[in-house]
């Protein structure tokens, strides 16, 4: 085979590798709806807002502590002292990363100073905002937490 060939057949091997890449990575791309983050401009308007509930939240004090068992959320809330903050209205609001077009909003049930509510996502990655109030005290935080 002279060299000319070997280039020719180089070239042409390398081209025909790119379309077929292109062709799977469109076939793969195209499965399901497209995945914005929900609500996304709004929340780069208000950021300003976001950075004042975060001083708000560092100002009560409290220690947020929020895990998965199992397929529940579990929020454990501590006051200044150490003490567990009980009678507190918990919400949680989020999605998992690679279904994002399917929000979910928990309203956490509060036992003996833990607050739990089960998840009702796909398995993965979720991006969860947590919101604490009790009285006129509210805490904020954004959490990432893996869903089993």
């Amino acid at each position: 085979m002279k060299p000319a060939t070997k280039w020719i057949a180089a070239i042409g091997g390398l081209l025909g590798a790119n379309v077929v890449a292109s062709v799977v990575l469109a076939t793969t791309a195209a499965r399901g709806a497209s995945q914005v983050i929900p609500d996304y401009y709004e929340s780069g308007v208000h950021y300003d807002t976001a950075i004042d509930h975060a001083v708000a939240s560092r100002a009560t004090g409290w220690r947020v502590h929020a895990t998965m068992v199992g397929t529940s959320l579990v929020v454990t809330v501590r006051d200044a002292s150490g003490a567990l903050v009980d009678g507190a209205r918990v919400r949680a609001t989020g999605y998992q990363r690679a279904h994002a077009s399917e929000p979910f909003a928990l309203v956490l049930a509060g036992v003996d100073g833990a607050y739990r509510a089960p998840i009702v996502a796909p398995a993965g990655t979720c991006d969860v905002e947590l919101v604490i109030e009790r009285g006129r005290e509210a805490y904020n935080q954004h959490l990432v937490l893996e869903v089993p």
